[in-house]
């Protein structure tokens, strides 16, 4: 006997999570990047936490624009979990620094780094996205330095604080 579903029946979908995951994992491992004032900036000092990552040119796009004020507000979402998670922008290029920086005051707190070429090229990759040009997208790193999951250019905020959420639930490291 063959039972049919109800007509307008949706199936349940194997996942649960909005984000794709990356598969297999991707460690970010060291990148030469610097942070705003020239000095270092190690990803190694980023363990231990969750990362909300975007890339960005200085110019700061209205994609741009619309991730840093998703990653404020999801970090916020998580409550008194906030501390676990770390936001970061990393700069392909500073030729419109200056007119940035009004910007970036709105999002105290947040990490900054700029990478040289062949540092946004290796971190694209990693990223699972080696089209420089389609750098507008959210990325979560694992607090073992593992790209975790992505997201689209035009993602849903509130969707990705499901992911979280449910990330910092189940964890036990970070």
């Amino acid at each position: 006997m063959v039972i049919l579903p109800k007509q307008g029946y949706v199936a349940p979908s194997p996942t649960t999570n909005y984000g794709t995951l990356v598969s297999p994992v991707r460690a970010v491992g060291e990148l030469p990047l610097e942070s705003l004032n020239g000095a270092t900036f190690n990803t190694v000092d980023l363990r231990g936490s969750w990362v909300l990552v975007t890339v960005a040119d200085s110019a700061c796009s209205e994609h741009c624009q619309k991730n840093l004020y998703f990653l404020r507000q999801v970090r916020q979402a998580m409550g008194n979990e906030r501390r676990r998670v770390e936001r970061l922008l990393v700069l392909t290029e500073t030729s419109q620094l200056a007119a940035l920086q009004p910007r970036l005051a709105e999002h105290a707190g947040m990490r900054i780094a700029v990478g040289a070429a062949d540092a946004i090229q290796h971190l694209q990759t990693v990223l699972q996205n080696p089209n420089p040009a389609a750098q507008d997208g959210l990325y979560i790193i694992d607090p073992l330095g593992n790209v975790m999951m992505s997201y689209p250019p035009d993602f849903n905020g509130e969707l990705i604080i499901k992911d979280l959420r449910r990330l910092l639930k189940v964890s036990q490291v970070g």
